[in-house]
């Protein structure tokens, strides 16, 4: 969701103040996106009304407190809203939105309603957040195993190259039966 806020310009990249100045809603308090991205984006300077169905939070820097703003009015003071219903009924009216809005569709259905004759429909809409998220975890997955393991090969090929040598050096049979071993030991297919 950020690396989407980041390019339409939401979000700066900066680090605890990527957000700032910004008045964001997120609509689902789930425990997996819901809850932890309100956070998030409070932590990078963001106002961020938590809506739900029982209650609305605002989240500021760390501290959520409960607030009497009605889910309209946090909507429409929202320059980022985030819909996270998981049900293919809920839609939310285009004529809620503030104009210029960013809405991020973080639902496997789409939570937002088609404009109507006669609104005003002046916003971003991002859907399918789900497949740039797997695209991210993705890039992560293969950036960490580039960082684990990749070196941890090279450096066993270098070794083993390392042994090899030493064996051709030595040239007898007890140094080619030694050089086996420590290839084979260093997981090096002979």
């Amino acid at each position: 969701v950020v690396k989407c806020l980041e390019h339409c310009g939401q979000h700066t990249g900066a680090k605890d103040e990527g957000m700032a100045g910004k008045v964001v809603a997120v609509v689902n308090r789930s425990e997996v996106v819901g809850r932890p991205l309100a956070a998030m984006l409070a932590n990078d300077g963001a106002t961020v009304y938590s809506i739900d169905i029982d209650s609305i939070y605002v989240m500021e820097r760390g501290r959520m407190t409960r607030t009497d703003v009605t889910p309209d009015d946090a909507i429409k003071a929202a320059d980022v809203v985030v819909l996270g219903v998981p049900s293919p009924q809920y839609k939310l009216p285009v004529s809620t939105l503030k104009k210029g809005a960013v809405v991020v569709n973080v639902s496997g259905f789409k939570n937002l309603g088609d404009a109507q004759d006669g609104d005003d429909a002046d916003y971003t809409y991002i859907p399918l957040v789900g497949r740039v998220t797997v695209a991210c975890l993705e890039r992560n997955l293969l950036t960490l195993y580039k960082q684990y393991h990749v070196g941890k090969i090279s450096l066993r090929y270098r070794l083993a190259e390392e042994v090899s040598k030493l064996g051709d050096v030595l040239g007898d049979e007890a140094s080619a039966t030694k050089r086996h071993y420590v290839l084979a030991g260093l997981g090096v297919a002979l």
